[in-house]
């Protein structure tokens, strides 16, 4: 956030940071090793070294020098930009997006920065062969010649993806669904949570238009500083149109959390906006002349977004506390679950639903197990050593796996809402199920826990 301090002020930083601390679904990653936080502290690295080396450039546009400058000061920014960009293409397949567009719009703004200083000088002369865009172009360059060697796990990745059942076909409304994982809290109450979320979003339109406003009618020109900004809109808006044309095109690819990455970018912007129009109607300006005045009706507008925005991070804080809370306990009653299964079952049969779910039980439990109606991944099999897994979707041919083991009941580790729709097809096939523990939470995933048994 020191860079949101030094161009925007601490307010501007302060504010960036709660929101991003607080902004809705960040409590699903603060505690979690994955690639998604990772590739967003990525991206706003990226991001801020973009700005920085644009802000250098336009400096220089105002006196015909377009940022050249020689020495190492000069490549700071632009290879921080490409190292931040490779690190972010590797980690997520939509941070190679946002780096992209990262990239392509921080080429852009120095072709028209460049542009600006050769018409601003004296004579026009071009003073160095290097130019900040051909460092830009140099940056990109090696940075595809970098990701080359990922582009076969690229395609497996996405290969995978689109394989399996739980992304959906994209419509128009996955665009709407888009903004309202973006802005919508998790209020218990849906209908309050939906009146934040407009508020919210109309709150940050407002805010945009205004800072943009401002800052060209009262602030003289910083197009560097608007640019920053409008930035930060535009990288998760491409992210989320890139997912939707490539699903169209190719096969669903896009979920709502692989906006994830580019949301650290878009917040510091919301807080950017947000610090503006809290200095405008505190008077940080000084004191306030027919320029910049705020009414009385615009402080009590302002004064309730702020509001909203602070009553969604309280419940983003304190869903976080609730969820870790309630994590803990479903991992206790787990572990309890599993040592009595040790104890009384050692060798019964366990049936699960979700690979990753059965690759983590075999951490904990020695019992052999199946996988029903869900593909195999190698990886997993390879990993746990328990190549080949033995899968099944036929009632009848389970049945017969259980009896050959010469017993007549086993357990079954139900994930997702799929559990509800597999204990109904075996109870018109003559099973018969009891709920040992419910809602057991086993690293990462909630899961039910049944007896299933049946006539021999």
């Amino acid at each position: 956030m020191s860079f949101v301090r030094r161009r925007f002020g601490l307010t501007a930083a302060g504010v960036a940071f709660l929101l991003i601390m607080t902004m809705p679904h960040m409590s699903e990653y603060m505690v979690e090793a994955r690639m998604y936080s990772w590739c967003a502290f990525c991206l706003l690295a990226m991001y801020i070294h973009a700005a920085e080396y644009i802000r250098s450039i336009d400096s220089g546009a105002d006196s015909g020098d377009t940022g050249r400058r020689s020495g190492r000061l000069s490549l700071i920014h632009p290879v921080c930009v490409m190292l931040y960009g490779i690190a972010s293409m590797y980690l997520h397949y939509y941070g190679l997006i946002g780096a992209a567009l990262t990239a392509l719009g921080t080429l852009a703004a120095v072709f028209i920065l460049e542009r600006r200083g050769e018409l601003y000088s004296a004579d026009g002369a071009t003073h160095s062969r290097i130019t900040p865009g051909r460092i830009v172009l140099i940056c990109i360059a090696v940075s595809i010649a970098a990701y080359i060697p990922w582009i076969h796990v690229l395609k497996g990745q996405i290969g995978q993806v689109s394989e399996s059942y739980w992304i959906q076909p994209v419509t128009l409304r996955t665009l709407a669904g888009s903004v309202k994982y973006v802005f919508m809290p998790a209020f218990e109450n849906g209908v309050f949570s939906v009146i934040c979320a407009l508020v919210m979003i109309a709150g940050f339109l407002w805010f945009a238009a205004e800072y943009i406003r401002h800052s060209r009618a009262f602030q003289g020109r910083h197009d560097d500083k608007i640019a920053s900004v409008i930035c930060t809109i535009a990288v998760p808006a491409g992210l989320v149109i890139a997912g939707f044309i490539a699903s169209l095109i190719i096969r669903p690819v896009f979920v709502y959390r692989y906006m994830f990455p580019a949301m650290f970018i878009f917040w510091t912007g919301a807080g950017i906006m947000t610090a503006d129009m809290i200095e405008r109607v505190t008077g940080t300006f000084g004191t306030p002349d027919k320029k910049t005045r705020i009414g009385i009706v615009t402080t009590v507008l302002v004064c309730l977004i702020c509001a909203v925005y602070v009553c969604a991070g309280v419940r983003s804080y304190n869903l976080f506390r609730w969820e870790e809370s309630r994590k803990a306990e479903g991992m206790k009653r787990c572990t309890e679950v599993f040592d009595e299964i040790g104890r009384e079952h050692p060798d019964t049969l366990i049936v699960c639903n979700f690979n990753q779910m059965q690759a983590i039980l075999w951490h904990y439990l020695d019992n052999d197990s199946l996988l029903w109606g869900y593909t195999d991944e190698t990886l997993i099999a390879e990993i746990c050593g328990r190549s080949p897994i033995v899968m099944t979707d036929d009632p009848v041919k389970l049945k017969e796996i259980v009896s050959d083991r010469g017993q007549n009941e086993f357990l079954f580790v139900g994930s997702g809402n799929a559990r509800d729709e597999i204990i109904e097809e075996w109870k018109s096939c003559g099973f018969f199920t009891e709920l040992l523990q419910d809602s057991c939470f086993l690293e990462r995933y909630y899961a039910n826990i049944y007896k299933v048994g049946f006539e021999r």
